[in-house]
């Protein structure tokens, strides 16, 4: 069933972001022709702003559609529909999360493409390709194989963060949904107060953990190298359980305390 809640829910919001993407790249090949460096006139100024207003409405239309998809379909009135279909709660949870996390993903990628085919025009794929191997090669000189495991741990690291935050989200407006009235602004306080608590506790467990060596300053590359993976570690593990509380609250709201009316 969660094959069948995901075609669905692809199918639905491709429609919003797949012409967005489409013209976040026409206008990103329209830049690459019309912007030069030693040239900047009124159209190549029109353009370069659409192409801003375009690129910033790309990731506000995700974060929208992202809180809009999960509070319509499962906590308004289509809810009634979406838990008659023979899917567990936390099927519902995950078809949504990933949805959420795949258009985050590709949003960013897209902005990323457009960003290269506009700078297309001063800089060849293959130099900045070039450049960025000789970046890499100039790092492994210094700080040797490990810069291959912080290689692995910062996409891992981010992208359990991405997912805390989606579901910190996702819990949010469950908790808000508790509340008989005022909803949307409960959610909303929800969020903020589930936010700054980690704002507060998060940098007291970093400095409970590391204590007085947080504020030594390190000059060997190894120690440098060390203290940061260090710290990539923690934030994997931390995220990971940040984001196994966030949905087991959710999938527990949604199961025994859910309120359509």
């Amino acid at each position: 069933m969660l094959k069948k809640l995901l075609k669905y829910e692809i199918k639905a919001t491709a429609r919003t972001f797949l012409p967005i993407y489409l013209v976040l790249i026409l206008f990103g090949v329209i830049n690459c022709f019309s912007v030069s460096p030693g040239e900047f006139g009124v159209p190549a100024a029109i353009t370069m702003s659409l192409y801003v207003f375009i690129l910033i409405g790309t990731f506000v239309t995700t974060l929208i559609v992202m809180i809009q998809r999960f509070y319509k379909n499962l906590l308004n009135d289509e809810g009634y529909l979406m838990f008659t279909l023979p899917a567990q709660t936390w099927q519902h949870i995950v078809s949504k999360l990933l949805v959420s996390l795949l258009w985050t993903v590709l949003s960013t990628f897209f902005a990323i493409l457009s960003i290269l085919i506009i700078s297309m025009r001063e800089f060849s794929l293959s130099s900045f390709v070039q450049a960025i191997s000789l970046l890499y090669e100039e790092i492994y000189s210094v700080l040797g194989s490990g810069v291959n495991i912080l290689a692995i741990q910062v996409p891992i690291c981010i992208a359990i963060f991405l997912i805390a935050n989606i579901l910190m989200i996702y819990v949010s407006i469950s908790i808000g949904h508790l509340l008989n009235r005022h909803r949307i602004m409960a959610s909303i306080g929800a969020y903020f107060g589930i936010y700054t608590i980690l704002q507060i506790t998060l940098p007291t467990l970093i400095i409970k953990l590391y204590g007085d060596d947080l504020f030594v300053v390190k000059t060997a590359p190894s120690e440098v190298l060390a203290f940061v993976q260090s710290l990539f570690w923690l934030g994997i593990i931390t995220g990971t359980i940040l984001s196994a509380i966030f949905f087991f609250v959710t999938n527990y709201i949604l199961s025994r305390r859910l309120n359509l009316e």
